[in-house]
């Protein structure tokens, strides 16, 4: 490995530390509760929900490859880590649980229904 290249072994603790300061969660919620005033409580889902999560997946992309791009790390590095840590079951494989329901749109509703609830 060439002395210019960051070795990825600390990339999802470090991407831990990440998610979990201020900064990055104050985004979310701030997104959440500007945007969960539409979400209902019911079973058929709006066609507006969609478009909000369009907008949530692409806040999270921008904040996730800002944080990469910042930390010297690739897209595809953080993907080769993920997969060796779920395939090797290691430590980091819950949080990489956690980080896949971010992607997953029942959990986004759930979210923003409970958020609209807690302000309600």
């Amino acid at each position: 490995m060439s002395e210019d290249k960051k070795s990825t072994e600390d990339l999802i603790d470090e991407l831990q530390e990440y998610l979990w300061e201020d900064d990055f969660a104050d985004s979310f919620e701030k997104f959440a509760e500007a945007n969960c005033d539409i979400f209902e409580d019911k079973e058929e889902n709006k066609f507006e929900y969609t478009n909000i999560y369009k907008k949530f997946c692409a806040l999270f992309e921008e904040k996730l490859e800002g944080w990469l791009k910042e930390n010297g790390y690739t897209n595809e590095e953080l993907y080769n880590e993920c997969k060796k840590s779920k395939d090797e079951e290691d430590d980091n494989s819950d949080f990489i649980d956690i980080l896949l329901a971010l992607s997953d749109f029942d959990v986004f509703l759930q979210m923003m229904k409970d958020k609209k609830a807690e302000m309600s």
